[in-house]
């Protein structure tokens, strides 16, 4: 009885000298065994906990709140660290630490660290750190100082000043300065690229490096509309390009060049890559040489079905652009059963040369290769140079060569 009497009354002299405690059993905070607000190395809490320091373990079933963690701080709820943890923090809603993180923070909804994250920040909605040095990964977005580390992954969005590593979200990613990559299906932005830019737009202020998207923008890229005649098929063609010298996209539409400009008839959509040679070390005074792949759809029939049916359902005083309109959804059906299964490829050669200001003059050669077992050519690109019937792994083709010349802005 006298050392049971004496370890009891140990117990109480220590926690209310706040000193180290081995073992804290609370109920709530200032409700616990032994009673006081002290270190201790393993710390439950059946609702909730207040700790000084861990070192080692703190758990309870809503809530711990603690001034540092060297070791584990899992809660049912929420875990609060006023300094710094290293180790991990867990909870079922969110984790919250003030200073720095050296381990992992893990949260089911959100997860905040005031200092520098060396490890990783998990959590179902969202992470906000300082500095990162790991991993971050969120089911909505992530924010974060400098981040250097494999992969930041956000369902929607990744925001972070300078990345060394790799951002990749389900809507975009923005940066002030990336050496890695960029990856999300709707926009990147960044101030400075060194890497890869991969979404519908991507938007750098300097690149060095590669964009690959429909719409590509950098200061320092490669952008501008142009028109090109070609007289042996008589096609003439509206063209944008935008990217980067090494790689760039390239989207244009042409038509017969003496035919009614305002009616479908002939219409084809192209869209391609590039990539772009200088001959110059000043490249905005110099002559270049782009080398172009492109796939083009002979769109003709079904645009020029689909206009004639809307003349008609206007003429005879319907509103042929009306939602629900049966007749309207009716010319839409049957301009889709004749749009084409299958592009054909071709290839261009454009040499550029500067004339006034941003106007280039163009030259080039076009190849349009006509396969036996994709036919899907129209006849007025069956002219030109031919190559005769050709062979390449058992497939059989044609490539019909011509000459086109315009200009760029």
């Amino acid at each position: 009885m006298a050392v049971v009497l004496s370890l009891v009354s140990s117990f109480f002299v220590t926690a209310q000298d706040d000193d180290f405690i081995p073992l804290q059993i609370s109920l709530v905070p200032g409700l616990a065994i032994p009673f006081g607000y002290g270190d201790v190395g393993l710390g439950l809490g059946a609702i909730g906990a207040l700790t000084r320091d861990v070192q080692g373990a703190a758990a309870s079933g809503v809530f711990t709140i603690s001034r540092s963690i060297q070791g584990i701080q899992a809660n049912g709820v929420f875990g609060v660290a006023s300094g710094k943890v290293e180790g991990v923090q867990s909870a079922g809603v969110f984790t919250i630490a003030g200073g720095r993180v050296s381990g992992a923070q893990l949260a089911g909804v959100f997860a905040i660290a005031g200092g520098k994250v060396s490890g990783a920040q998990l959590s179902g909605v969202f992470n906000i750190g300082g500095d990162v040095d790991g991993a971050q990964a969120a089911g909505l977005f992530n924010i974060s100082g400098d981040y250097h580390g494999p992969v930041q992954v956000a369902g929607i969005i990744n925001v972070a000043t300078r990345v060394q590593g790799t951002q990749i979200s389900g809507l975009a990613n923005v940066a002030d300065d990336i050496s890695g990559a960029q990856i999300g299906p709707i926009v990147n932005v960044a101030d400075r690229v060194r890497g890869l830019q991969v979404g519908l737009v991507n938007i750098a202020g300097r690149l060095d490096g590669v964009q690959f998207g429909l719409v590509n923008i950098a200061r320092n890229g490669i952008g501008g509309s142009g028109l090109l005649f070609d007289p042996v098929s008589n096609y003439s063609w509206l063209f944008w390009q935008n990217g980067t010298p090494s790689l760039f996209t390239r989207l244009a539409a042409g038509k017969p060049t003496y035919g009614n400009w305002e009616e479908p008839d002939g219409l084809i959509a192209q869209a391609g890559l590039g990539s772009r040679s200088y001959f110059g070390a000043q490249r905005y005074r110099s002559s270049w040489l782009d080398l172009e792949v492109a796939a083009d759809w002979y769109l003709g029939p079904a645009a020029s079905s689909l206009h004639d049916d809307m003349v008609a359902i206007h003429a005879s005083g319907g509103a042929s652009c009306d939602f629900g309109d049966p007749r309207g959804e009716a010319a839409f059906a049957k301009a889709r059963d004749l749009l084409p299964s299958r592009p054909w490829p071709s290839l261009s050669l454009t040499l550029g040369i500067p004339v006034l200001w941003r106007l280039e003059a163009l030259i080039g050669v076009r190849t349009d290769i006509d396969l036996a077992y994709w036919p899907a050519m129209p006849d007025a690109f069956r002219s030109g140079m031919d190559s005769g019937k050709l062979s390449l792994f058992g497939g059989d083709f044609h490539l019909y060569s011509k000459w086109f010349f315009g200009f760029r802005l």
